[in-house]
């Protein structure tokens, strides 16, 4: 979507969106300018920001969005 050849959108402009697969969060983040949405359905949330702690690029970064979604009977405890 961001390459020359493509569609050639700003990666500003682009958010991806993972399952929680944090073992390729750091690929990711050095592959890509993309923002990046992450869901901790399957990987605990510690995991996830002790990840995302260790990455360099993230250290100068000043706006973060968490998110929570409730679904009754599934979440809600």
């Amino acid at each position: 979507m961001v390459h020359d050849q493509g569609l050639h959108f700003s990666p500003r402009k682009v958010t991806v969106s993972t399952s929680g697969l944090v073992p390729q969060l750091k690929h990711f983040l050095h592959e890509s300018n993309c923002a990046l949405a992450v869901t901790t359905d399957e990987y605990n949330l510690r995991l996830l920001l002790q990840t995302l702690r260790e990455e360099p690029r993230l250290k100068n970064i000043y706006e973060v969005l968490f998110e929570y979604v409730m679904l009754e009977g599934v979440n809600d405890r």
